[in-house]
């Protein structure tokens, strides 16, 4: 599927596993300069040697989104990315089930 990403830059945050790694891939095959970003070190080395696979200019930028200083330590980076698209996940759902869990415990 031609998704018209060729020479785009696109930002994948929580990329190291799962969905996200998927989404990543998929865009990785329509050419894009997928950007591979997660706070694991190791599960994000293993995630960009599997996306390497599918297109060799993919790199990462490790950085725990939950630790403000970190964020700030690779916002430079991210600037002069100038990523084209984002794609931004910030976890699952919270525990139980979506029918059980309240309002409030999603924004958590």
């Amino acid at each position: 599927m031609d998704l018209g990403l060729a020479d785009k830059t696109v930002l994948v945050l929580g990329a190291s596993s799962g969905l996200v790694l998927a989404i990543a891939n998929c865009m990785a095959q329509d050419k894009a300069r997928v950007v591979m970003s997660a706070r694991k070190g190791a599960r994000l080395d293993q995630a960009l040697m599997k996306t390497r696979q599918i297109n060799p200019s993919a790199t990462a930028l490790p950085v725990d989104l939950q630790n403000a200083a970190a964020m700030d330590a690779v916002e430079a980076n991210i600037r002069e990315l100038k990523p084209d698209i984002l794609v931004s996940y910030s976890g699952g759902p919270p525990p139980g089930s979506a029918v059980t869990s309240d309002l409030e415990s999603w924004w958590q």
